[in-house]
């Protein structure tokens, strides 16, 4: 195959394809732009969930995140503490109460730390969904199956929470004699669970 032949192949070939071939360079670029700029996906070590009566604000959630994370087990063992906590409101805007994403929550989601308003403390209260906390230390804050923490000023140390008005609990899923009992995950979020609410309880002593 001479030089004008194969010249002529590769313009009879660009006539016909260019805009495939424009497209494919397009894509090829979009995709390396997108893999250089961005950011690695951190490990979670630890879930919580923060259950209000209306909808969790997003800034106040990173916020307790970025306070909560130094306490937290490096469970992965990857050299970095990440706390990963779910926001969720026991109401919507259309019928008023909706405990519906509490259930989904309680029943399978990956927290067994739970920050709830009073009202969600009840329910879960009730019915029997909580472990007795007594045992964790001496606080005048620990009250049976709930950590007062909003009583015990703990919170005041986040920004996002000086003009809070509600009241929260701190609690921790029951896990013996439930589906959750024998499953490594939960059972070490268990575990992380008393050891960083030990220390939030110290916390109001300083």
């Amino acid at each position: 195959m001479d030089w004008l032949e194969l010249r002529k192949k590769a313009e009879n070939f660009w006539y016909y394809y260019k805009w495939y071939v424009v497209g494919g360079i397009f894509l090829l670029l979009t995709v390396l732009v997108g893999i250089t700029t961005c950011k690695p996906v951190k490990n979670v070590d630890f879930h919580m969930l923060y259950l209000r009566d209306d909808t969790p604000n997003a800034a106040q959630v990173a916020e307790m995140e970025e306070w909560l994370s130094p306490m937290v087990p490096d469970l992965n063992q990857d050299g970095v503490k990440v706390a990963k906590i779910m926001g969720v409101s026991r109401s919507n805007m259309w019928n008023g109460d909706d405990s519906a994403a509490m259930v989904v929550q309680v029943n399978s989601g990956d927290a067994v730390l739970y920050m709830v308003s009073n009202g969600a403390y009840e329910t879960l209260h009730a019915n029997g969904v909580l472990q007795d906390l007594s045992s964790l230390g001496e606080s005048a804050f620990l009250e049976g199956d709930r950590y007062r923490i909003s009583a015990s000023g703990v919170l005041k140390e986040m920004e996002g929470f000086e003009a809070e008005e509600g009241t929260y609990n701190l609690c921790i899923r029951r896990i013996k004699g439930t589906s959750f009992e024998g499953r490594p995950q939960y059972e070490a979020q268990e575990k992380a669970a008393i050891e960083v609410l030990k220390e939030i309880i110290k916390k109001e002593k300083k």
